[in-house]
């Protein structure tokens, strides 16, 4: 069973190579244990990137977003009559 941290080796970084650009979506390959294909578009990506760049990803928890998301999921079961 992974630990906390062990899908990015421990480290909260993820690794991507920019394989191709084409039509302002970027497609990017994860290294390691982030390995899959992942397609964005190019204005989301930091500027000048370009093919055969390898980016940094950083991933964390935003529990100030995931408390609104609660809030506001709540409220529509609330709305819809579903109260848990």
């Amino acid at each position: 069973m992974m630990g906390r941290g062990d899908f990015l080796g421990g480290t909260g970084q993820a690794f991507f190579f920019v394989d191709r650009i084409n039509g302002g979506i970027a497609t990017l390959l994860g290294e390691g244990s982030c390995e899959g294909e992942i397609s964005l578009p190019v204005s989301r990506l930091p500027a000048g990137v370009s093919e055969g760049d390898y980016l940094a990803a950083s991933f964390g928890i935003d529990a100030e977003m995931g408390a609104s998301a609660k809030r506001d999921i709540d409220s529509l079961l609330r709305d819809l009559g579903d109260n848990p």
